[in-house]
Formats: structure tokens, sequence, C-alpha cells
């Protein structure tokens, strides 16, 4: 035997990628669906029309798919975040802007016209935001990339293991993340690197063990239909990648040879990106090239990045319901339990039509706050001018008198800016106390 033989996961050519690519099963993980909700509307089409072309190829586990349906909520409320915060930042900017204009509220450099375009710019530019913010909010309730997936995952997702099956897996897990043998490993930051203490529920173990779990449906899907498998993910963690210097080299090849050893086929691993740059290398254009990009930035940011707190609100909302709450297992199986969900549905309405407003009224607050600190923190720096002008050289009379009203201005500052702190922390307890009304 030659040393390729003896060696297949390290002799991975375009010849052999391109064989298995022609007629494997590609598989999606949860995060490639998820993030469909983080892109722009360009480059979630492009990312759509790829999985269409592969329709009746395409497949998700059905921990993929639960792990979907678990955190769309919460993805979409903290993406809906990004739309308010671009919008108090023109604001800043805006208050910035004025404070350079001066009393006069003209510049003697800047004219009439150019200012007067600029914030008309940036009012347009706010209710723009505005205007889109609601409309991503509502697909909560009213969701169209789902529809989507529905369509193309249609009989084309797995069964899931029952209760014994993920104890051997959890079993198995613990000894491999141990060893620190891929995928999944990276994982036990989830419940602080102790997954062999007994106390996890089912839940939890299903989290810390999602990326394994996934592993055998695949390896099982693989036997049973006796397919090669391309998996795409958006998850670019070492444990599921080689990496050296920053750069990824591929697979990890234990992943490979595992898979390989397993099923006598063959397995191979794309991100995103690469899969849509693959896909779609015939089309070409710069509308794949800029949609490649954005993905590839997604999955690199989203691998670190932390869930805001209005997410964390969504994410109660399923650990409450699970995925048979607001929206039920078969809701995703069969789309066709339209009166189930509608009903659904306008529970959940009432319940996001409440939440947003309180955290639009936060959001609202909070830019008062921070206007009150920076006006506080512009009278303060111009008192400490004075008091050292008073102390080194002396001041006169009306100087004294503009110390006084200089005071006078930050005690009222400071009184308003509390007014307004407890009004703030009266809107969050509203939002803490709706959310335990409701849990309850």
């Amino acid at each position: 035997m030659n040393m390729k033989d003896i060696f297949p996961e390290y002799f991975k050519d375009k010849e052999e990628i391109s064989q298995i690519w022609k007629d494997c099963v590609f598989v999606f993980d949860a995060n490639v669906i998820i993030d469909l909700y983080r892109y722009s509307d360009s480059t979630k089409k492009s990312l759509l029309d790829a999985l269409r072309k592969f329709r009746g190829r395409a497949w998700i586990s059905y921990q993929a798919s639960e792990e979907y349906l678990r955190n769309r909520a919460s993805v979409i409320a903290s993406e809906e975040v990004h739309y308010a915060d671009a919008s108090d930042k023109i604001d800043k900017f805006v208050s910035v802007f004025k404070d350079i204009l001066g009393k006069n509220r003209q510049h003697p450099f800047i004219s009439e016209e150019a200012s007067g375009e600029f914030f008309r710019a940036a009012e347009n530019i706010k209710k723009e935001l505005e205007r889109n913010g609601k409309e991503y909010f509502s697909r909560v309730s009213d969701d169209e990339i789902r529809k989507e997936l529905v369509k193309i995952f249609d009989g084309q997702v797995g069964r899931g293991f029952d209760e014994d099956e993920l104890n051997e897996i959890f079993e198995r897990g613990i000894d491999r993340y141990n060893k620190k043998i891929p995928p999944g490993y990276e994982d036990v930051d989830k419940c602080n690197g102790e997954i062999d203490d007994g106390s996890m529920s089912l839940e939890q173990k299903k989290q810390v063990f999602g990326d394994l779990i996934i592993w055998e449906e695949v390896i099982r899907k693989s036997v049973e239909d006796s397919k090669n498998i391309i998996l795409v993910t958006g998850d670019v963690k070492e444990d599921w990648w080689k990496k050296s210097k920053g750069k990824t080299l591929g697979p990890r090849t234990e992943l490979i040879k595992e898979f390989e050893n397993r099923t006598g086929r063959k397995f191979y691993m794309y991100t995103s990106y690469k899969f849509l740059d693959i896909s779609s290398e015939n089309e070409g254009g710069d509308s794949i090239k800029d949609a490649v990009e954005e993905i590839k930035e997604t999955n690199v940011s989203v691998s670190n990045k932390n869930d805001n707190v209005i997410g964390s609100v969504f994410r109660k909302i399923n650990e409450v319901g699970g995925v048979g709450g607001f929206y039920k297992e078969d809701v995703w199986v069969n789309d066709n339990n339209e009166e189930s969900e509608d009903y659904n549905n306008s529970q959940l309405d009432s319940y996001l039509d409440k939440v947003y407003m309180l955290s639009k009224e936060i959001s609202e607050l909070d830019k008062k706050n921070y206007l009150y600190e920076e006006k506080i923190s512009r009278h303060k720096a111009r008192l400490e001018r004075l008091k050292d002008l008073d102390e080194y050289l002396g001041v006169d009379a009306q100087d004294k008198k503009t110390i006084l009203t200089l005071n006078n201005v930050i005690d009222s500052l400071n009184d308003a800016q509390k007014r307004v702190q407890r009004e703030l922390l009266g809107k969050k307890l509203e939002m803490e106390y709706y959310l335990t009304e409701k849990e309850g």
C-alpha cells in the first residue's frame, strides 16, 4: 500500500473533493441558517439561492434544527438593537456638530446650505433606521426566512436520538472532550469546564455536547444513505478546523479519519462563505464577492460575540416554552399547521409589543442620560479652568459670578439627570417584572 492509501485523511486534493461534491449530501449546521438573520438583504438572497440549488441534497440534523428554532428569536432581537444603536450614534454626532456651529448656529467655514443638508440627511437616515428596524423585528412573528428554510429542508430533517442514545453520546463525549478529540471540546466553557460532575440537566448537556450530537447524526446519515458528506458550518473554532499562525488550513484530519473509518464514505467541510463562493463560482460578479466577504466577517465576529440583554429576553422565552412553546416542532418539520402557528404567534405578538415599547423607552432614556452626562462634563471642565485661573492669577467679579452660575447649572443638570436615571431604573424594573410575570 502507498502512503495515500494508508493516510487518506491527509490527501484531499481538488479532484477528490470535486468528486465528493457531485453526489454528496450537503449537511448544514445551525449557525449557517441562523446567520441569515445577520446578513444584508443581498447576501441573504445569495446564500438562500445557493441552498435552493441543492434542494433534495441539502439536509439538516435534528439537533441543528432544534438549535435554530431555540435561538432564532434571540438573534433577531439582538440584531434589531443595532438599528437603535446606529440611531443613537447619529444623535451624538449631530450633537457634536451643533457644538461646532456654536450659539450662532452657523460655522464661518460651513455654509448654511451644507449644514442644512447635513441635518436633513441625519434625520432621513434616522427615519429609515426606525422603519427598517420595525420591519426587521416583525420577523419574530412573521418570518419569511423561516418559511423559505422549511421549503428547502422539506423531508430533509434528521430524526434525532432518544434519551438513552443521547446519554451514551454524553458518556463518550466526556472522554472525548477530556482528550480534546474533535468536534465540540471547546464548548466546555458553556459549563465552566465541569463536564463530568453529574449536575447538568439533559438540556444543558445537549448544549455542551451539541456539536458531538450533530457529528453523530451526520455519521448515521452517511451510513444509512450510503452517501458522502460535505458539512457546511459557520463555526470557526479549532475543534473543527486545522489552523496555523491564524490561518485555517482545512478540516481537522481527525474528523476525516474518524468519519471514513466509521462509514466507509468520504467527508469534507466548508465554511459558509467558502460554500457560497464555490457553489456560485460560475456566476461571479461583485454581488457574490461582496456576499462572500460579508459572510466571512460575520463568521469571525459571531464566534466571539456575546448576546445582548434584549437577546437574552427571547432566550428566556424559549427556555420556558422550549422549542414547542411559541414555535412548535411540527411547524419546522411540516409547515401546514397554519392555525396552530397563528394562535401561538398572536400570543407572542402582544408580548413582543410590550417588550419592544419598553426597550425603545429604555433606549431613549439611555440617550437622555448620556446627553446630560456630556453637558455636565463640559460645564465641569469649564468650571475647573476658571478655578485654576482664580487660584493662580485671580479673577474679577464677573468671573466669580460665572463660577457661581456654572455651579448652579451643574446642580440643575445633576438633578435632571437623577430624574432620568430614576425613570430609567423604573423602566428596567418594569421590564424585569413583566418578564418574571410571564415566566411565572
